[in-house]
C-alpha cells in the first residue's frame, strides 16, 4: 500500500514516499487536515516557514493521537535566512509547535527548477 512505502537517505534515515502537503492551508484547516491525514494512514507531513501554518500542523500531529516519533515532518526554511546563524535561530521558535521537526531544508529562492543534473541527488529506494 502506498502509506507504507518509503525512501532511504543518503544518512540511512528511511522517510515516507508519500507526504501531505500544506501550502496555502491557514492554521486550524491545516490542523484539520493534518490530523484527518494520520488517521487514514499518511505519515508524513510537510510544510514551510513562509506557509505561515506550522502551528496548525502541530496541533493537528498531537490531536491525532499518533505517536510523534511515528510522524515524519519536512520543513523549510524560509529563502531570506541566507546563512547558517539566521537559519538556526529561525528553526528554534517556528519548530517549537511541531515538537521536533526531522527534516528542514532550504527554500528555493524561485520556483523554477534547476537546470538539468545540478538538482540534489535522489532518495535511494529502500530494499
Amino acid at each position: 500500500m502506498i502509506f507504507s512505502e518509503q525512501d532511504t537517505l543518503p544518512n540511512g534515515v528511511t522517510i515516507p514516499r508519500l507526504a501531505l502537503g500544506t501550502w496555502f492551508l491557514p492554521d486550524q484547516q491545516a490542523a484539520e487536515a493534518v490530523k484527518t491525514a494520520l488517521s487514514i494512514g499518511y505519515r508524513h507531513i510537510d510544510t514551510a516557514q513562509a506557509y505561515g501554518n506550522e502551528a496548525g500542523v502541530g496541533e493537528g500531529i498531537r490531536r491525532s493521537g499518533i505517536p510523534r516519533e511515528e510522524i515524519f515532518v519536512t520543513s523549510k526554511v524560509a529563502a531570506e535566512h541566507k546563512s547558517y546563524a539566521t537559519a538556526a535561530q529561525s528553526i528554534q521558535k517556528p519548530a517549537a509547535p511541531l515538537l521536533y521537526c526531522i527534516c528542514f531544508k532550504p527554500a528555493p529562492p524561485s520556483l523554477a527548477a534547476p537546470p538539468a543534473g545540478t538538482g540534489p541527488p535522489r532518495p535511494r529506494r529502500s530494499a
